[in-house]
Formats: structure tokens, sequence, C-alpha cells
């Protein structure tokens, strides 16, 4: 949830697509690319996103971590469909660095969130090569799981006179050589 003044949003694919204009940061530098993007967060919602969490609600089962009891039948369907989105992902990654522009976007950011949950679940990325080194170029850019980017705005919610309300914060921290003056940096 975001709030800002009297306008609630609610919806991730929004918030992220809102702050990117706003802030100026990971924003697509045309129309084509910004439909890219659009897609991709889409596909990110309805594909990926989905099947790596439930791969992680298995691990999480799997570990004790969180008593579940997910049948296997239910775990293999998770890690088919995991496989099949990371798979789709690696094929549309073969011949370029980013998914919807010459540098990151907000689609690159929403996207790298659940590939690193994806490491959390024992997926190994060396199995798709492309993706593997997108990876590893979120990873030079200072960007890791370790420093909890999992590209989900978190906001901090109190209730006051009735309404929610919020403030955005973020992990995110990137060095310099992340940003362009392409219009994928700051404002």
């Amino acid at each position: 949830m975001l709030v800002e003044f009297d306008r609630i949003m609610v919806q991730s694919e929004a918030i992220v697509l809102y702050l990117a204009d706003t802030l100026g940061w990971f924003r697509a530098p045309d129309q084509p690319a910004l439909q890219t993007m659009r897609e991709w967060l889409s596909w990110d919602l309805d594909a990926l996103t989905p099947a790596i969490f439930g791969c992680y609600s298995v691990e999480l089962d799997r570990s004790e971590k969180l008593k579940l009891d997910i049948p296997s039948v239910i775990a293999d369907h998770h890690r088919e469909r995991a496989e099949r989105a990371l798979a789709s992902l690696d094929a549309q990654l073969a011949g370029r660095d980013w998914l919807s522009a010459p540098a990151p976007t907000i689609a690159d950011l929403f996207c790298y969130g659940d590939v690193a949950y994806a490491e959390l679940c024992t997926f190994d990325l060396a199995r798709w090569p492309n993706l593997a080194a997108w990876s590893s170029a979120f990873k030079r850019c200072g960007v890791s799981r370790r420093r909890s980017i999992c590209c989900r705005w978190r906001t901090s919610i109190s209730r006051n006179r009735g309404y929610a309300t919020g403030s955005v914060s973020t992990s995110l921290t990137l060095p310099a050589s992340c940003f362009s003056e392409n219009g994928f940096g700051r404002k």
C-alpha cells in the first residue's frame, strides 16, 4: 500500500509504475519500452511470482520453518511451473542484457526479486545461462538478496482517524554506475 496525500494505491504493479515515474528511477526511455516493461510486470505477477512463492512455501515446509503439510503432488506442480517460468525468462533474455530497455527498468527489478527467491528455493540458475548472466549483472551493481531487494516496495502502515496511512521504504541501494543519463537514473 502506498498513500500519498488522499490517494491510496494498493496494487504493487501500479505502485512501482507510479514510483518509477515520480522518482525517475528505472523507468522506460520511450513508449515501446514502456509497453514492454508493463507486459513484463504483468507476466511476473501472473507466471513467475505465484510459481516461485509456491516453491518458497514448499521450502519453508520442507525446512520445518513453517509447517504447511504440502502434498508432494502440489510441491511438484509449483516446481514445474517455476521451471517453465524461469526457462521462459531465460529464453527472452537471449541476446539482451535487460528485459525491456538498454538499462534496467522496474520490470527487471520486479522479476529479479522472484529470481532471488528462486535461488533460496534451491533452483540452480546455471541451468539457464541467460538468466544467470542477468542475475549476475544485478549483483555486479550491488543488488543481492542479502541486501533484501525483493522488488516489492515495503510500506509501514498505521491507522490514523480510520484511514490507512503509510510511508514507502525500500532497502534498494545501487551505486551510481547502475544509473545512466538516458532517463534511467534520477531526475
